[in-house]
């Protein structure tokens, strides 16, 4: 008995937070029923939740209908409910209602909540340029509105173990006041996603995070996610000019920020209870190297199918193959 209990006490050592949660409005909506391999129903697909008109957030789903115990599982039949038959999106409201306003269309969007967790999706090829952070969903359903008010927000929790820290710089090279802070997030088989996270100078975050944490501590962190676009005016040149005015020019920005928040007032140093080890952290960035060069090679030979069958026309094939369903997150 008493090993049983020591497995189970390792086992909750190993399982740490990383949960993200959203809620919006449903501005796209790609969910589809499809079936697997063994016959089973499954939900697959992403929707694009828009926190705001400027702020929109992509998470993408794959839900199988039965638990392992073989039930049917409540989080397929929620999901089901946010089907594209199901629902009514910001893009289908605009399309079908020529010179309806962002506003009319918001109104009349599916009002939407998903909680999913945070996932890197890196290759061989660029290694950290090339990485994406995704938004792997695995519930979700329909917001009430009827309970309270709706309130669309877009957040994270997540344990990390600090990988480094840095302040941010601007163009000038001066110092912004927030802290850059790399965290690995330990996963289910033990890998490490590498993740880019920014602690603001709100509240003195930052300067908190710079006096009591350091590398190689584990703590928990919080904090918003950004997905943000914005339209910057451009200058116009102070020349003079004749005829025709161009109107005023717009540069369009995306920002793809985790910034933090809050988090723990006591890191968990290396060796103390509930901290992620070096050993582990060892281990898990084997893994994720096996893992991204898995991915690179798989994203070698789907680009050479596709410029392959594009020679040959298959158009239609070709965007098919182009997917990353069976990369390795």
């Amino acid at each position: 008995m008493a090993e049983k209990k020591k497995s189970t006490t390792e086992k909750k050592k190993k399982s740490y937070v990383n949960n993200i949660r959203i809620a919006g409005y449903l501005k796209d909506n790609s969910l589809e029923e499809i079936e697997n391999s063994s016959g089973e129903k499954a939900i697959r697909g992403a929707l694009v939740i828009a926190t705001d008109k400027f702020s929109s957030y992509k998470v993408q789903f794959y839900v199988s209908q039965y638990n392992k115990d073989g039930d049917e599982s409540a989080d397929y039949s929620r999901m089901s409910a946010l089907l594209p038959e199901n629902t009514c999106t910001v893009a289908s409201f605009l399309k079908n209602n020529p010179g309806a306003t962002n506003e009319d269309a918001f109104a009349a969007a599916t009002p939407v909540w998903v909680m999913g967790r945070l996932e890197e999706y890196a290759t061989r090829k660029g290694e950290r340029e090339d990485s994406m952070i995704l938004f792997k969903g695995n519930r979700g359903g329909v917001a009430s509105t009827d309970k309270g008010p709706f309130t669309p927000a877009a957040t994270f929790e997540a344990d990390i173990f600090i990988n480094s820290m840095e302040p941010e710089v601007d163009e000038d090279n001066t110092e912004t006041g927030r802290l850059l802070v790399e965290g690995l997030l330990v996963k289910y088989d033990g890998s490490c996603d590498k993740i880019d996270f920014i602690a603001v100078e709100e509240d003195d975050v930052a300067k908190f995070i710079k006096s009591n944490w350091r590398v190689g501590d584990t703590v928990n962190i919080s904090g918003d996610l950004v997905s943000l676009q914005e339209r910057i005016l451009i200058e116009s040149s102070a020349e003079e000019r004749f005829g025709r005015s161009s109107g005023p020019q717009y540069e369009t920005h995306f920002i793809r920020e985790r910034r933090i928040t809050g988090g723990s007032k006591s890191p968990r140093r290396t060796e103390e209870d509930g901290a992620i080890s070096t050993d582990t952290v060892k281990a898990g960035l084997v893994k994720r190297e096996e893992r991204m060069q898995r991915n690179g090679e798989r994203s070698s030979q789907r680009s050479k199918e596709t410029s392959q069958e594009s020679n040959f026309g298959k158009t239609a094939k070709a965007e098919k193959s182009s997917g990353s369903e069976d990369f390795e997150f």
